[in-house]
């Protein structure tokens, strides 16, 4: 017994970061809820919010893209996968566009085997709630590489489990991802250069693609950097360039193995509007730094009164103690370690504040920096000021024992200072609008009793002398308490958990929905329901979306060449264009909400000629109308004019004397004879996200216009033989078909695909060689 006691005694701090994570998911494991907003969704969200009936209270409003984009996405790969097919397609949004490319779909995160483990809701529960406990591990396990107390660990990786950022965007289950291997990377360099054995290298090499894998290419940069500059670090500390070379080797070789996903995002990103928005986005301003102390200083989207900033994304909260430590560690830094990180916190800053240092990113026009919320590096600085926390409080212990209270009292003085002048602020009513002042008051008053208790326990400890008396005990226990207290109470405050029954339920239009998925378009729905429910739609919601597709939408209002917004695509109800691309995008099914009536925001059926629209279902909330003017989603034509500007191919497609059945815009010329008289058919046969497949017949040789987005990958067979995909009006796709009867497939192969996968192959090859030739000491 006693030897099973001294065996676990060692592993204390990992029982209690499961602990606090237990008691953070509490809500799932105890009673039943799921992290996922769905009271929030039957409330105010998408067709649910038409029916009465839903009362269950909304915790947190500031997670609608988990409900119109990550969970939806999710459903659609997992489905995929479990059908044997790469999720490569999304079919249910913007008329067609990249499922895997898109990057926040996560296609081959390894934990979708969850889902083929568990129901889908809670894989997706369990998916979401690892995400801390699985930083808070690897954040212990780097802070004790390096050599830093197991109490003075414990306190770094709670802060980091529960810091700002992995809590704001943990029910994402994309970003924390992204984020949580960084300390697993930087464990694995420190080990190697500690023990010079081949496991950390091969571990390091890992951690790369599980970043990369996780859904956001943003935050993997980023770790892929701090990364990289730690292996330097390493470098110019050891003095040793051929483990740096090694090191970087291992890293490059993950780094070949990532581009299985990269590579297909990069292809989108430069065909997506994104790719051309060079701004300065989500910068930090200055005057958000209380929070960094006081978390809710500015307010809580959770409890409605929030009324500065942005909570999620400029939330860099590591908890008030571990802030202190950090700061503890700066005014008593002993190594090169610690400068590490401090340099690595001030680069976090510089670049996520209002700073001329981001002024110089957004000017250098650096793609996906340069395009992307700046505050989000913010990250680097939680992780950073995590580590400083275990550094620390290992600094302040020994002072402790050493007796030395010079440094204390600066620490003590200096916090003392931060909080007289945010009390001056609350009580003088200064810089806060009067009607605020109560949301900094009472949010500042717990921040204040944790300092208060912070400083009451170490006066004890320097003060109090009984030989009975453990002051480097008594500190231990009270400064991990208060940050478990602390940070606990901040990442269940912010975190929804709620009745699994909400998740996606059923109601009278869902139930009607489930009739129409298919390839017949469908509008009237958000992005959260056609995808959800596999319901074809011309509008979409996507921070890469394809720039053409955008435009052609976008020019439907005026008839002029316009850009679509950053990244959403809305179809224009009221447009000059709208009636005749109503019909060519294959708009079959109209929904609309009745309690809106003839508003502005619902489609004008009423405005159509009678007979266009013939309502073919009712209920309580909603109608569903039918276009009986629609044109077939595939159909053959005889016909082409041949057109390379943009605006003149949107001219001749919307001019009256042009016939959008009979003839297509191409941007080349195709030197084939059409039979502008010609008769037939297409027969749409099968129609799955990566394959189209239809049958044709036709008395001349045609053209087969497909209504779904040109994209590079898609190819197409004609009777097995393959033929060229031409863009045709402005972004959709066509192909030759010769007279006869035929059977044409549309098939989604993309080159970045297959260069990924040749990157994945020759990364893993490498790890491989590398390690063999490590192992036998060639290198």
């Amino acid at each position: 017994m006693k030897s099973l006691y001294k065996n676990l005694s060692g592993y204390w701090p990992f029982l209690i970061i499961l602990a606090l994570w237990f008691l953070f998911s509490s809500p799932y494991f105890i009673k039943g809820l799921v992290p996922f907003p769905s009271s929030y969704q039957v409330n105010f969200f998408g067709p649910w919010a038409a029916y009465p009936g839903f009362t269950s209270p909304v915790k947190n409003n500031a997670m609608p893209d988990v409900i119109s984009q990550i969970y939806p996405w999710k459903t659609l790969t997992i489905e995929s996968w479990k059908n044997l097919s790469v999720p490569l397609w999304n079919p249910y949004a913007f008329s067609g566009m990249p499922l895997m490319a898109n990057y926040q779909s996560a296609v081959f995160s390894p934990l979708n085997i969850l889902y083929f483990i568990l129901p889908f809701i809670q894989a997706w529960s369990i998916s979401v709630l690892l995400q801390p406990l699985l930083a808070g591990i690897f954040m212990y396990l780097c802070l004790r590489s390096f050599k830093i107390s197991k109490e003075g660990s414990l306190i770094g990786s709670i802060a980091f489990m529960f810091c700002g950022f992995i809590t704001t965007w943990m029910a994402y289950e994309t970003l924390g991802y992204a984020i949580l291997f960084l300390p697993l990377s930087i464990f694995s360099i420190q080990k190697y250069y500690l023990t010079k054995k081949t496991w950390p290298l091969v571990l390091l090499s890992v951690t790369i693609p599980l970043s990369f894998f996780s859904g956001h290419f943003q935050i993997s940069f980023y770790f892929l950097s701090a990364t990289v500059l730690f292996a330097v670090f390493k470098a110019i500390d050891t003095k040793n360039l051929k483990d740096f070379f090694l090191v970087l080797l291992y890293i490059f070789c993950g780094l070949f193995i990532s581009l299985l996903q990269v590579l297909p995002s990069i292809e989108l990103y430069l065909q997506s509007l994104r790719s051309g928005i060079f701004e300065k986005l989500e910068a930090i301003p200055f005057g958000y730094l209380p929070t960094f102390i006081a978390p809710d200083f500015l307010g809580n989207p959770v409890t409605r009164n929030d009324w500065f900033g942005h909570y999620a994304e400029w939330n860099a909260y590591v908890g008030i103690l571990p802030l202190m430590l950090a700061f503890f560690a700066v005014l008593r830094n002993r190594t090169r370690q610690v400068w590490f990180f401090i340099i690595l916190a001030l680069i976090s800053v510089l670049f996520s504040f209002s700073t001329p240092f981001l002024n110089l990113i957004v000017y250098l026009k650096i793609p996906v920096i340069s395009t992307s919320a700046a505050s989000r590096i913010i990250v680097l600085f939680s992780l950073s000021a995590s580590v400083l926390a275990g550094f620390g409080f290992d600094f302040f212990i020994k002072d402790l024992k050493d007796k030395n209270k010079k440094y204390v009292f600066y620490w003590v003085s200096f916090f003392m200072l931060v909080f007289l002048l945010l009390w001056g602020v609350v009580i003088f009513k200064l810089i806060i609008p009067a009607d605020k002042i109560l949301i900094a008051r009472q949010n500042l008053i717990l921040p204040t009793l944790m300092f208060g208790i912070t400083v009451a326990s170490a006066i004890v400890a320097f003060f109090i002398k009984h030989k009975k008396f453990n002051g480097i005990l008594f500190l231990s226990v009270v400064f991990i308490f208060v940050v478990s207290f602390d940070l606990l109470r901040f990442a269940n405050k912010w975190m929804p958990f709620d009745p699994q029954n909400l998740v996606y339920p059923n109601v009278l239009i869902t139930k009607e929905l489930n009739n129409l998925s298919g390839y017949e378009r469908v509008y009237g729905l958000g992005q959260e329901a056609t995808n959800y429910y596999r319901l074809s739609a011309v509008e979409g919601y996507d921070a890469v979306y394809i720039k053409r597709y955008g435009e052609f939408i976008a020019s439907l209002y005026h008839g002029d060449l316009t850009e679509s917004a950053r990244s959403v695509v809305s179809f224009p109800k009221y447009g000059l264009d709208t009636p005749v691309a109503i019909n060519l995008l294959g708009i079959k099914y109209v929904v609309n909400k009745k309690s809106d009536g003839r508003a502005s925001w619902n489609f004008p059926y009423w405005l159509y000629a009678p007979g266009t629209f013939t309502q073919v279902y009712e209920d309580s909330a909603y109608q569903i109308f039918q276009n009986n003017s629609v044109f077939p989603r595939a159909f053959l034509t005889g016909g082409y004019k041949v057109e390379q500007n943009p605006q003149k191919i949107l001219n001749t497609m919307f001019s009256p004397q042009f016939d959008l059945q009979k003839e297509v815009v191409l941007e080349q010329n195709i030197n084939r004879n059409l039979d502008a008289s010609a008769s037939g058919s297409a027969k749409i046969v099968s129609y799955k996200p990566e394959s189209v497949t239809i049958d044709t017949s036709s008395t001349g040789n045609t053209l087969l216009f497909l209504s779904d987005t040109y994209y590079p990958g898609w190819e197409a067979l004609v009777d097995g033989a393959k033929t060229p995909v031409y863009r045709a009006d402005y972004t959709f796709r066509a192909v030759y078909v010769p007279k006869g009867v035929h059977t044409v497939e549309f098939l989604y192969n993309p080159l970045s695909l297959k260069l990924g996968e040749l990157g994945f192959v020759l990364g893993l090859a490498g790890i491989v060689f590398l390690t063999l030739i490590k192992v036998k000491k060639i290198i």
